[in-house]
């Protein structure tokens, strides 16, 4: 996967489950099943498991001038890292 299509999925983590989807029969409800699949995303790209995303675990390898602007544009406390509430605010 590019890393274009990186940043797409990650952020983009509501749109991958229908909207009125039981994706696995629990009847937990929808919001609760996005949040679980938000953050095992969120998760797979933590990858020193800090809770936090770094600028290079947001976007690794080419196009970091995109991802930088990208980047600073979610983190909202401007902290140098994003957590998994920061991407899920629209």
């Amino acid at each position: 996967m590019n890393t274009l299509a990186k940043i797409i999925t990650l952020v983009a983590l509501t749109a991958a489950i229908p909207a009125q989807a039981d994706t696995d029969n629990t009847e937990l409800g929808v919001q609760t099943e996005r949040a679980a699949a938000q953050q095992q995303k969120f998760n797979k790209h933590d990858a020193d498991n800090n809770g936090v995303l770094s600028p290079e675990e947001f976007q690794p390898g080419k196009e970091r001038h995109k991802a930088a602007k990208k980047f600073s544009r979610l983190d909202v406390n401007q902290d140098g890292q994003l957590s998994s509430d920061e991407l899920t605010r629209r």
